[in-house]
């Protein structure tokens, strides 16, 4: 549990790998079904998986200001004393990652989990953003490993296009050991390849599209809502693109299916009545289904984005406000083959496209030659852990 030093050691498997991994995992439905992705996956290739804990060393308020900033820590907990039901989705959240994550409390001393792991992961999602995670963070790229423990990146966003001299020079020094080097997007893993000056990193897909549907299907079978719906996913919605989707559901006839204050620090308060139903403690495999069965999803988020592709769902996309991701769903989009469906906020309710538009036999296809890529880079990871492991090889 966070905030515990970490438990005694477990026995080893003599059959299984045991790889730690760094990611983000909680209080967001992207970062949790992507670190849970990716553990099914692993766990497919025989590897005990396990995601540290990284908030086990980083809990109390005052670490919390120093990660945040007074203004940004005391905007959080407001927003959890002024709405008490986005405490219920904290406890989701913390409940899913204790449940399908197997959480390891490194505690303060996170060198400790040397002895534990036969190598490292750096997992998905933006832990290498240089505007959200220093460079120099020893716990997001890994240096806390001992020299020759065995470590690779499995499709890190880094959230830009570039990084300045001071970043490029810290990630040169980072990933100098690191066996293999992956990101997300395209438009990533060039900046990464130009910080390193040669071409190491490769574009792999997203755990959520690397796992593939049928480990989607089986949690998301029970509709969320009997009738047909718009789900809009907005982790920074406003009240004009709120309205703006009030008026294109209403031209369709279609109900909206919204989850209020997902980013609850920047939080709209139209969302208090936004959506003809607001689901404020919905689970993650919910969250899949509510874009699964929907008829129209609009959203500002990289997964659910992912997902609406997975399941053939027709979408728009509005930019993250303070944060735009027009890159990376654009690199997503463009993998796929898919028609860029950006909106924005002077976007005419009738002029938000819609009617099936999508050539998802090509998508598909797309999608089943990088899942197959994919797969290759990360089995070959492994197999390079294993061998290490077993003696035959050095990192």
């Amino acid at each position: 549990m966070a905030g515990m030093s970490a438990p005694p050691e477990e026995p080893r498997s003599s059959e299984k790998l045991r790889l730690g991994g760094v990611t983000w995992w909680g209080y967001n439905y992207g970062s949790a079904l992507q670190a849970y992705a990716l553990r099914q996956v692993l766990g497919g290739m025989g590897v005990e998986y396990e995601v540290l804990d990284q908030y086990a060393s980083r809990r109390g308020l005052f670490a919390l200001i120093g990660q945040l900033g007074f203004k940004k820590t005391f905007r959080k907990i407001w927003a959890r004393i002024a709405h008490p039901k986005l405490a219920g989705r904290s406890k989701i959240f913390r409940t899913f990652a204790e449940k399908e994550l197997a959480l390891f409390g490194a505690g303060r001393d996170i060198g400790r989990t040397n002895a534990r792991y036969d190598g490292f992961v750096c997992g998905s999602d933006q832990i290498w953003n240089p505007t959200l995670v220093s460079p120099d963070d020893p716990l997001y790229w890994l240096r806390f490993a001992e020299a020759g423990k065995p470590k690779f990146a499995y499709a890190p966003s880094v959230g830009v296009t570039e990084f300045n001299g001071r970043e490029s020079a810290s990630i040169r020094e980072n990933l100098k050991d690191f066996g293999a080097v992956s990101c997300r997007e395209q438009s990533g893993t060039e900046a990464i390849n130009r910080a390193l000056g040669e071409e190491r990193c490769v574009t792999v897909l997203d755990p959520t599209l690397l796992a593939g549907r049928a480990l989607w299907d089986g949690m998301s079978e029970e509709r969320v809502h009997p009738r047909p719906y718009l789900f809009a996913y907005l982790l920074r919605g406003t009240e004009l693109r709120e309205r703006k989707i009030e008026q294109f559901a209403a031209q369709r006839g279609l109900e909206i299916l919204s989850m209020p204050m997902l980013e609850y620090d920047n939080a709209c308060r139209y969302d208090l009545k936004f959506g003809h139903r607001r689901l404020w403690n919905a689970t993650p495999a919910e969250f899949v289904s509510a874009v699964r069965h929907a008829e129209f999803v609009v959203t500002d988020s990289f997964h659910c984005t992912a997902f609406s592709c997975m399941y053939h769902r027709e979408f728009s996309v509005f930019p993250k406000m303070g944060n735009p991701q027009l890159t990376r769903i654009g690199d997503l989009q463009r993998m796929l083959g898919l028609p860029q469906r950006f909106i924005g906020d002077d976007t005419p309710a009738e002029d938000v496209p819609s009617g099936q538009t999508f050539d998802w036999e090509h998508a598909d296809a797309a999608l089943r030659a990088q899942r197959e890529f994919s797969m290759r880079y990360l089995s070959d990871a492994v197999e390079v852990v294993r061998a290490c492991a077993r003696g035959e090889q050095k990192a």
